[in-house]
């Protein structure tokens, strides 16, 4: 950062230089009885501090440094004491600004945008990133070239990408997925010297390695998950009795949007309830507690058709969990955000489909789990919330579980207990 040099002036001719002076009394509020007395001026005239002020020096320094020719008393050698600070002892920097505008250090909107611009394919981009530009002036402010920063909470990898593009080392820490889904690409693309964000502000044309380790507080060393360049062998870090069991996930919407010329028609057709609720029990007025109920949280932009009982269809969120059979699911509960579950739904079809079959102006490529679902009936008067337990948007259940979690005493629903 450059320095105003336009405040200096040399006045007396002052051999070391221009300077500009500063006040020679500060706020008596932490001062001793020695910052109290009478300035005399090189012309005679008696100086006392301000009143609830004091010197900035005790009287021994204040004498040495008017001898010294540190202290101005104006051009005519009466006016009030100030102390001379010499150009060429001042600091290179500036303090900042206490406000920062959007214009120079951007928003929330421009970074998803440069997400989106390194992402093009990507649908759920992080929620909240910072902006480069941001992240730049902060860690200039904080930090010199060479320095370390560290990040704890390291969400879309804004502060690592920037710290690497102005030549800092940088430690970043994350428990959730984006690390291996976003961070690592993000920092890979860096290296390659993507031109989004500072890049071109900082000059940025690529280069730099990075390391991406996974720690398992139960495996016997750090994992290297990836690195851009060969790094050195982690030591063990501990040894415990019983090896930990991993488990791979197959990323089932990744395979469906690689591969879309080989997916066939796909589907759990649920019958059963055809044949098992006869006219005699009909399913829309006995409530089956063993049978398996999936609770899902209704996007806003579906959320009318749920609100009136008029779905037909319930298409999964890209993090729907594999963990739930499908096969086993009976009971569907549209959960509607701040209101919670009310209308009970069969599950006819478990199947293949997109977002466009639950929302005509999507793109029909976009392929997700679709439940085709008829409605039952009114469980409750009104709403009752209840804890979605996987991904904060769904949980799979069985209806007693679910009717108890909503509430201890419910009359008006009969329960049968047989399957």
């Amino acid at each position: 950062m450059q320095i105003s040099r336009s405040i200096y002036k040399n006045p007396d001719n002052d051999p070391r230089g221009p300077w500009q002076s500063v006040t020679a009394n500060v706020q008596a509020g932490h001062a001793v009885p020695s910052q109290f007395y009478t300035v005399v001026s090189p012309t005679g005239v008696k100086h006392n501090p301000p009143k609830g002020r004091c010197w900035i020096y005790n009287e021994e320094r204040m004498k040495r440094e008017i001898a010294e020719g540190n202290i101005w008393f104006g051009k005519d050698g009466s006016n009030t004491p100030r102390v001379k600070k010499f150009l060429r002892d001042a600091k290179i920097g500036l303090t900042p600004e206490t406000i920062w505008p959007a214009d120079e250090v951007g928003t929330s909107d421009s970074a998803k945008k440069q997400l989106m611009s390194l992402f093009p394919d990507k649908e759920n981009i992080f929620e909240t990133p910072k902006p480069e530009e941001l992240l730049k002036r902060i860690i200039e402010i904080a930090s010199d070239e060479g320095d370390y920063v560290l990040d704890c909470y390291i969400g879309s990898g804004t502060t690592i990408a920037t710290a690497h593009k102005l030549n800092r080392h940088y430690i970043g820490i994350e428990i959730g997925n984006q690390m291996s889904e976003l961070v690592v690409k993000r920092m890979n693309k860096v290296i390659e010297g993507e031109s989004s964000g500072i890049s071109e502000l900082s000059g940025w044309q690529g280069g730099g390695y990075f390391a991406f380790y996974n720690y398992d507080k139960n495996a016997t060393q750090l994992k290297v998950e990836h690195a851009s360049q060969p790094v050195a062998r982690i030591e063990p870090l501990t040894r415990p009795k019983k090896a930990a069991v991993h488990y791979h996930q197959l990323d089932f919407f990744d395979v469906l949007q690689r591969y879309p010329e080989y997916i066939v028609e796909n589907s759990v057709v649920r019958d059963d309830f055809v044949e098992q609720d006869s006219e005699d029990e009909p399913h829309g007025n006995v409530i089956k507690a063993t049978r398996s109920v999936l609770v899902s949280l209704v996007k806003n932009d579906n959320v009318e058709r749920y609100l009136d009982q008029s779905a037909k269809i319930y298409y999964t969120g890209k993090k729907f969990p594999s963990s739930v059979a499908l096969n086993k699911l009976y009971y569907f509960m549209p959960y509607i955000k701040k209101k919670g579950i009310r209308d009970l739904y069969l599950i006819k079809i478990a199947r293949v489909g997109t977002r466009k079959e639950g929302q005509p102006d999507n793109d029909p490529n976009d392929f997700r789990l679709v439940f085709e679902i008829e409605f039952v009936k009114t469980l409750f008067k009104d709403y009752k919330p209840v804890e979605l337990e996987i991904w904060h948007t769904f949980t799979d259940t069985t209806m007693d579980v679910l009717l108890n979690k909503a509430s201890s005493s419910i009359a008006s629903v009969n329960i049968a207990s047989g399957r």
